[in-house]
């Protein structure tokens, strides 16, 4: 299984998913800040602006606007959690998520 996270909303929010109690990654921002010497995981390099609402704001945060990320989430796991751990100052916060097959 895969999951999906996207901030909403704010597009400074980052997210961390846990499995099974055990952190297994957290949503960057553009690769592209990578590329100039910049970490992509650091939110102060994601301007705290609006990214957008449901439907679109999903859709625009993985389109380079805010944190975004895919996890593979291994067979047999008990639990799984999305955590805020970035929150926006500016806006209400919230995120999207979509579960979708890894592809073998």
């Amino acid at each position: 299984m895969v999951l999906l996270v996207a901030d909403q909303r704010g597009t400074s929010e980052q997210h961390a998913v846990f499995v099974d109690g055990k952190e297994i990654g957290r949503t960057p921002g553009a690769f592209s800040l990578k590329g100039r010497g910049q970490d992509p995981h650091d939110p102060a390099m994601m301007p705290d602006d609006h990214v957008g609402d449901v439907p679109d704001g999903p859709v625009k945060c993985v389109i380079g606007r805010g944190f975004w990320g895919s996890f593979k989430i291994p067979k047999g796991s008990k639990s799984v959690v999305v955590k805020m751990i970035h929150p926006t100052t500016n806006f209400n916060g919230a995120g999207a998520y979509r579960i979708g097959k890894g592809c073998n």
